[in-house]
């Protein structure tokens, strides 16, 4: 009768202490729509129709390939296109680049691969004093030096994660890129390297973008087709998965 709730963020994919991945190809737009879900988190506005639980919340997006100026850039044009003024989120959203500074948690050596402490308990301090409920780190592979193809490698870095989201009490949140499909559509089983990372995580959503056939059904036209992609939850342990959900990007 004691046991709590499970305290779920964003829709039934963010959950606190526990690992999520989001899975997909590059150029999709899992970034940008990324941005915008800390957006919508942040300023507890749910513009793209998902729950947000406990809101507003305090997000930190880590982007570990664009500079600091492309993610604020993005970042404007996502409020602007849904009217989101900075009052409506104030401080609670935060945002670093891995050009600025690293998040490499884990590293190979010698030996095999190891976390590395100092870093990780740089991470847990931080989050502890902003007092975060998300943190977004965007792409995986950026986050450690260990082989992607290693199974007991990568299970280490995805464990320290989770660790990392248990001792802060937060959500962390994946982005993982996929191999080359050859025009094949994406799955959770198209993750680039070692399937433990998949293992590790309590949910996954697979981004594809729209193929010839769902224009065609959708009225959508074929030069349009590859503004629109959608979200697919492949992986729901602790909640029933959901449908999936369509976007379309937008030239602000």
């Amino acid at each position: 009768e004691q046991i709590p709730s499970r305290k779920w963020l964003y829709g039934r994919h963010l959950l606190r202490k526990f690992l999520s991945v989001d899975v997909a190809a590059g150029g999709v737009g899992k970034s940008s729509l990324k941005i915008g879900e800390a957006l919508a988190m942040a300023s507890n506005q749910p513009i793209y129709g998902k729950e947000i639980h406990e809101g507003p919340l305090r997000v930190w997006l880590y982007n570990l390939e664009d500079p600091n100026e492309e993610t604020e850039r993005r970042i404007h044009a996502t409020a602007k296109r849904f009217h989101i003024e900075p009052e409506a989120f104030g401080d609670r959203l935060f945002v670093d680049s891995g050009r600025a500074q690293s998040l490499i948690i884990a590293e190979a050596t010698p030996n095999g691969a190891r976390i590395i402490k100092p870093m990780a308990d740089a991470l847990i301090n931080v989050l502890l004093e902003r007092k975060i409920d998300v943190l977004i780190v965007d792409p995986f592979i950026s986050s450690h030096t260990v082989s992607e193809n290693d199974n007991m490698a990568i299970d280490l870095v995805a464990k320290e994660w989770a660790r990392i989201a248990d001792a802060c009490n937060c959500s962390i949140n994946l982005v993982h890129h996929v191999r080359k499909q050859n025009g094949t559509e994406a799955t959770s089983e198209s993750a680039r390297g070692a399937s433990s990372l998949i293992g590790a995580a309590r949910s996954v959503v697979v981004y594809n973008r729209m193929s010839k056939v769902e224009a065609e059904r959708a009225g959508v036209p074929p030069e349009q087709a590859k503004l629109h992609f959608r979200t697919d939850y492949e992986k729901a342990n602790l909640a029933p998965v959901e449908g999936a959900d369509w976007y379309r990007m937008n030239n602000v």
